[in-house]
């Protein structure tokens, strides 16, 4: 995967030239104590350059920008810059909402997002509404959502670069890492997505009704015990699966990718290895017309179709090419 991350490499070295070259720097906690008050001076094309140091508190967290074209970047990357949301069930909080029809050119870059707890609502690190920023080498972890997304959330026509990210040990009951519904288009590139847990649908990455592209990422070790889904998870959607690793996910139902509900995705060029379920240990489709294209599919186990178990196809047929080391049931 080296050349997913020369390309993020890239991209971040395009974004910090453009938005250095074209408005002020503005430095937090040197010049505004807070990151949402460096954000609420900035105007559009200007830096928000944030020091080392550990964020808490409000002005760190809820953090909004207001529609604002503007970097938001660590100056020495997510290890060193964390923003620490404190949220619990009774006090929720998360890192950042976006609901001002934010483009590609609001960027959120090298900063750990953590311990945001949304108890009853959605994105328990970070929610995307209607709005479509660039979150781009950030490590998104611990963080919790009662309902949909517990790292990164987003609706409503958003289309959100995700790229080059570590999305880890975030839970939520739809979509632990990462979820895309009703009309999100995310791009979904470059990340390692780890560790996460859905209490009932997609582990990793969970879409309903959207047309995420997941290409190029790392979705290892991701569970969705319960249900559907371990690493990827897609109903009623039109997604792109393309060039992932998609390894030692666990989930009832498809350990590795669980697509349904009239969903016609394109499932090419993955390898897809060393995942579980008692249905479907590699893919478990159903109801949907897939398009499984290139993978390498080996190792999965499950106690109904280790490879592929693939049931109730209500709008064409299969279309299964050029896949190595697979059980079709």
């Amino acid at each position: 995967m080296k050349q997913v991350w020369s390309w993020v490499a890239a991209s971040h070295a395009v974004v910090g030239l453009i938005s250095i070259a074209s408005g002020a720097v503005i430095h937090v906690p040197l010049e505004y104590p807070t990151i949402q008050a460096g954000i609420d001076a900035a105007v559009g094309g200007d830096t928000v350059l944030v020091a080392d140091g550990t964020y808490t508190g409000d002005g760190n967290r809820d953090i909004d920008f207001y529609g604002k074209a503007l970097l938001l970047v660590s100056e020495n990357g997510p290890d060193l810059t964390i923003i620490d949301c404190q949220g619990t069930a009774s006090e929720p909080h998360r890192g950042f909402y976006f609901h001002t029809g934010e483009g590609s050119d609001a960027v959120v870059r090298g900063f750990t997002i953590s311990n945001g707890w949304i108890a009853t609502g959605n994105g328990g690190g970070i929610y995307c509404l209607a709005s479509s920023p660039s979150i781009l080498g950030n490590t998104i972890t611990a963080n919790r959502s009662g309902a949909w997304g517990g790292g990164i959330y987003c609706e409503g026509e958003s289309s959100p670069t995700i790229a080059g990210n570590t999305v880890m040990e975030d839970t939520a009951d739809l979509g632990g890492g990462i979820c895309c519904a009703h009309d999100a288009s995310a791009f979904i590139t470059g990340n390692l997505i780890t560790g996460n847990t859905a209490l009932l649908i997609g582990g990793g990455v969970y879409c309903w009704d959207a047309s995420p592209t997941i290409r190029d990422n790392e979705i290892i070790e991701n569970r969705a015990p319960y249900d559907h889904g371990g690493g990827v998870a897609c109903g009623r959607s039109s997604s792109i699966i393309e060039n992932n690793i998609i390894a030692a996910n666990v989930a009832w139902e498809g350990g590795g990718i669980c697509c349904w509900s009239l969903h016609s995705p394109a499932i090419l060029g993955n390898v897809i290895t060393g995942n579980a379920g008692v249905i479907g240990g590699g893919i478990r489709c159903h109801g949907v017309s897939p398009a499984i294209i290139g993978n390498r599919i080996t190792a999965n186990s499950a106690e109904w179709g280790g490879g592929i178990i693939a049931l109730g196809f209500s709008a064409g047929p299969i279309l299964l090419q050029r896949c190595a080391t697979i059980s079709l049931r």
